[in-house]
């Protein structure tokens, strides 16, 4: 017979020692967003990834979203904080959206466990699908 009360002790446990794991990768994502929004100066922001910005904003947009590590504590917190910045809709989708798709974090282990053969084809496959989201989300806003 299972002891109900130790079996939840133990869960409390483990979800205490995750949070605990996770609590300082959560902070220094907020400082990042806060340091991202404080320290880039707005125009710059609008006039390279404002909804002014069309095309380039979405392309720069996706380009930045590659070289960004592929933990959510770090990208989401940097597309919040340009978002704060004044980044606009279709390239802050395309950042996300390359950002989740090409994050050189990804890389490694994705040619460990699946080849450069798949790698190489997984990215032609998805190429352009940051940019055409950002498109879309440009011409939505």
């Amino acid at each position: 017979m299972l002891d109900y009360k130790t079996l939840v002790a133990k869960e409390i446990k483990q979800s205490l020692r995750l949070t605990l794991q996770v609590l300082p990768l959560i902070v220094c994502g907020i400082l990042i967003s806060a340091a991202i929004s404080a320290l880039l100066p707005p125009g710059m922001v609008m006039k390279f990834g404002g909804s002014e910005a069309g095309v380039q904003g979405i392309l720069i947009g996706g380009a930045i979203g590659m070289f960004v590590p592929g933990e959510p504590f770090l990208g989401l917190p940097i597309a919040a904080g340009l978002a704060k910045a004044g980044a606009g809709y279709g390239g802050l989708v395309a950042f996300i959206s390359s950002w989740a798709l090409f994050s050189v974090t990804l890389y490694p282990a994705e040619v460990a466990f699946l080849g450069w053969r798949f790698v190489l084809l997984r990215s032609l496959v998805n190429l352009f699908i940051p940019l055409l989201a950002g498109f879309i989300a440009y011409l939505i806003v």
